[in-house]
């Protein structure tokens, strides 16, 4: 992660929208076949569903098991409502 000289973290003045357009040209160019998200939360992700012309095929989300535990039955629930995978639990 990029540091300032006081140790402070140097944050990117552009804003994530515009680094989706960016990733879906490299998919028009055929550079890349699919593309997606990382920890987005509910709001993020529906913000960029609703611009994109490339839809995200993934939202990874790290969750350890000491900070939340996942209810298995709605965990499902959201897998087959949303047409998702589960890669990992």
């Amino acid at each position: 992660m990029p540091r300032r000289e006081d140790g402070s973290i140097c944050y990117s003045g552009t804003h994530y929208r515009d680094t989706w357009v960016a990733m879906e040209s490299l998919v028009d160019k055929g550079l890349v076949k699919a593309i997606g998200l990382s920890n987005f939360n509910a709001r993020q992700t529906d913000d960029i569903i609703s611009m994109a012309r490339h839809k995200p095929v993934v939202n990874q989300v790290d969750v350890a098991s000491s900070e939340a535990k996942i209810n298995t039955y709605k965990l499902s629930l959201i897998i087959v409502n949303c047409n998702s995978g589960l890669l990992g639990y």
